[in-house]
Parts: C-alpha cells; structure tokens; sequence
C-alpha cells in the first residue's frame, strides 16, 4: 500500500478522495490551555501553602498542649503543684515546681523557656466572665488538676487560622479545637461531709 496525503473512501461505486490536513493547535487553543493549566497550578500552591500554615500552627498547639498535660501529669504523680508562667505577648512559657505557695525556685525551671513559635495568644477568657489580652498568665497544676478553667484563643502569624485550648478546672484535661469553644457547666464542689 503506497502512503499519500489523501485519504480515500469508498462509498457506493464512488471513490472520494479527501486532502489530509496536518492539524495543530491555533494560537488560541494554545493561549486559552496554557491559561488554564496557570490556574489549576496556582490554585493547588495556594492550597499547599495553606495547608503549610495550618499543620504548622496543629505542630505548635500540639506541643504546647503536650508540655501542658506533661506538667499536670506529673502534679498528680508527685503529689506537687507546678507553676506554669505565659508570657501573653511573647508566647513564651516556663514551668517551676511551687516550692511553698506562690513560690518558685527561679533558676530551676521544671521546663526551661519555651515558646509558640508559629502562633500567638490573642485572647484569653476565665470562667469567671472575664478576659485578658496580655500581661502574665499563671496556671497551677495541682494533684486535683488544673486549679481553674481558662480557655486561650490562639492564632496563626498570618492571622487566617485559629486554635481554642482550654483547661478544665480540677481535672487534666485540655481541650483543643478548631471551633470556639465554651466553659462546661459550673459545677458544684462536693466535699466527703457532702450528702449524697
């Protein structure tokens, strides 16, 4: 069979005989693919890189709440009360054994100074109604838990992602979320001589 540039068809008794084009892209295929494929290339770095942002702050917020629940662990375990210090404006926060109360051996930290490196606290809210926006935050870890709930509204560096931390007031726990998040119903303290 010899190869030309005519296609041939056979229809009927008829032999048509058609020219082959080579055919490309017009430059406005051309233009309108490439302007595509620039957006679907932009759309997933900006997604990437929000994604970047947020796992950044969850690394950092993990940590934190890591050291947290560490430091009320060991209250419990040594029947001792730790002082946790929060710089608010910093984020840099130190943990010191309570010698007697309200005192601290300054120059051995149970935890030397650490820090949120990827996040800062932008508001903190108390059980009690009221808030602080910096200055010095102290928890006490207590063998009975934490010795009151406090709920710390953390944000990114780039102010797009926002993490809630709160602790509970005598128990361990520390909660994180990624949703605002309330104090539980106030409950009343109960002592042995309690009736049941």
């Amino acid at each position: 069979m010899l190869l030309t540039k005519h296609k041939v068809a056979l229809v009927g008794n008829h032999i048509f005989r058609r020219r082959l084009r080579n055919r490309g892209l017009s430059l406005l295929e051309t233009i309108l693919a490439a302007t595509i494929l620039t957006l679907l290339v932009g759309l997933v770095i900006f997604d990437t890189v929000g994604v970047f942002r947020g796992q950044r702050l969850n690394r950092d917020v993990s940590r934190f709440v890591q050291i947290m629940t560490l430091t009320a662990q060991q209250a419990v375990f040594n029947s001792n009360n730790y002082l946790v210090f929060i710089d608010v404006n910093s984020g840099i926060y130190t943990v010191y054994e309570e010698v007697s109360k309200n005192t601290y051996d300054e120059f051995d930290p149970l935890i030397d100074a650490s820090s949120l490196d990827w996040c800062y606290i932008d508001e903190i809210l108390y059980d009690d109604g009221s808030n602080q926006y910096s200055g010095e935050l102290i928890l006490r870890a207590t063998p009975r838990g934490w010795d009151r709930s406090v709920l710390l509204n953390l944000i990114d560096d780039q102010n797009e992602y926002r993490r809630y931390v709160r602790f509970e007031r005598h128990t361990l726990n520390i909660n994180v979320s990624n949703l605002p998040l309330d104090f539980p119903e106030a409950y009343e303290e109960l002592s042995m001589d309690s009736p049941i």
